[in-house]
């Protein structure tokens, strides 16, 4: 605090032999220095793109686009404010991908106090209307893990397309009948932004995190299945893992508790250190002994 209550002062730069090459050296410094961040922060936007079952994380950031629960995107920005993971078959091929997204309603404390995770899920690869078809989401509310399905695991299985839905929950062996609380979802076969030329089935969900025993950060497994293409087998996120061993399962990391960072392309992102480099340079340049320290 008492550095805060300190006013601006300057000091002294120690003088150079070589006014022009010290600047550049400065000038230089600044732009890898700007080059790292914007980096960090593209890295952080787009979301982690994993196929390792014992390492995958997905980070999952605060809703700030609201979600129209009808199976598709409803307009270009609906789920901007989500990370990516792409959904990958045995072969490593693309199937699809999901993003997701947490809202917090009321205030911790509340009686109404909520936390509900949307989801859009996208297979790229099927848009054939089968019964057999199927998608899933499992969630390991307190991370416990384990090689069989637990008391506190759950499942959503959605069979044919705005069909028959399952709520199931681990017992420590397998899996049986359960309750899940204020469950909504949505399909379609649509375009997206992810894949605007080939119309697919999308499936959108609300899940609610809070009241059915998830903490902040929980384990998750998304799976989808076309019944017309068996041979291509239940695709999975994380790929390669399975609906009964939690231990298989991926993060879904909301440890930052805030929205995506505003996403910048490369090329803004390249822009920003050039001007950093030639504001830097100049400012350099003209006042060469003193720096502004707060």
């Amino acid at each position: 605090m008492e550095k805060l209550l300190k006013k601006p002062y300057y000091i002294e730069q120690p003088a150079s032999k070589n006014g022009d090459e010290y600047e550049m050296k400065k000038a230089t410094s600044l732009f890898f220095a700007a080059a790292t961040i914007c980096s960090l922060f593209l890295v952080t936007y787009v979301g982690p793109e994993v196929v390792n079952a014992q390492t995958a994380s997905q980070s999952i950031f605060q809703l700030q686009n609201a979600v129209t629960l009808d199976g598709k995107w409803t307009n270009n920005i609906e789920w901007d404010d989500a990370a990516t993971s792409n959904i990958v078959g045995t072969t490593g091929a693309l199937r699809g991908i999901f993003r997701d997204k947490f809202e917090l309603i009321g205030a911790f404390g509340d009686p109404d106090f909520d936390v509900v995770d949307w989801y859009v899920i996208e297979f790229f690869t099927d848009k054939t209307n089968d019964t057999g078809d199927y998608v899933q989401l499992c969630y390991d509310g307190d991370q416990s893990g384990g090689t069989s399905p637990q008391s506190g695991d759950l499942m959503v299985q959605i069979s044919g397309h705005n069909g028959t839905v399952q709520k199931l929950a681990g017992t420590g062996t397998g899996w049986a009948p359960g309750n899940i609380t204020n469950l909504r979802f949505a399909q379609a076969i649509s375009i997206s932004k992810l894949n605007s030329t080939n119309p697919h089935w999308t499936t959108e969900i609300a899940y609610d995190k809070y009241n059915n025993g998830g903490g902040i950060s929980t384990n998750i497994m998304i799976a989808f299945y076309d019944a017309s293409n068996s041979a291509a087998g239940i695709q999975t996120w994380p790929s390669g893992a399975s609906v009964n061993n939690p231990s298989t399962w991926g993060v879904n990391d909301a440890s930052t508790i805030g929205p995506i960072p505003e996403g910048l392309g490369i090329g803004s992102m390249v822009m920003l250190a050039s001007v950093s480099v030639l504001v830097g340079f100049f400012y350099l340049r003209k006042k060469p002994k003193a720096i502004w320290v707060p």
